[in-house]
C-alpha cells in the first residue's frame, strides 16, 4: 500500500499521525482513502477536483504529473508539500 506522509498542519486530523498507509491505486483514491478514515482531509487537500493552490504532491520523489487521476504504486511514498514562493 502507497504510504502518505502526513504534514505536520494535517495531523490534527489524524490523530497526529505522520505516516498513514492508504490502499490506492491513483492520487485521488490515496485522498478519498484518507478522507474515509479522517475526516476532513479532503477540504484541506483539494477544491474544485484539483490539489489546492500553493500545494504539490511528490510520488516516489517526483512532482506528480496531472490531475488526481495520476497512479501510485503500491510500494510508493505520498508527500504533500507547500510551494514555497519569494524572492527577487
Amino acid at each position: 500500500m502507497p504510504a502518505v506522509h502526513v504534514p505536520a498542519e494535517l495531523r490534527d486530523l489524524t490523530g497526529g499521525r505522520a505516516m498513514v498507509d492508504v490502499d490506492a491505486r491513483t492520487l485521488g483514491e490515496v485522498i478519498d482513502g484518507l478522507e474515509t478514515r479522517y475526516p476532513g482531509l479532503r477540504t484541506r487537500l483539494v477544491t474544485d477536483g484539483h490539489l489546492r493552490p500553493g500545494l504539490r504532491a511528490l510520488v516516489a520523489g517526483a512532482p506528480a504529473k496531472g490531475d488526481l487521476r495520476g497512479p501510485v504504486g503500491a510500494t510508493d511514498e505520498i508527500f504533500f508539500l507547500r510551494q514555497i514562493g519569494g524572492g527577487a
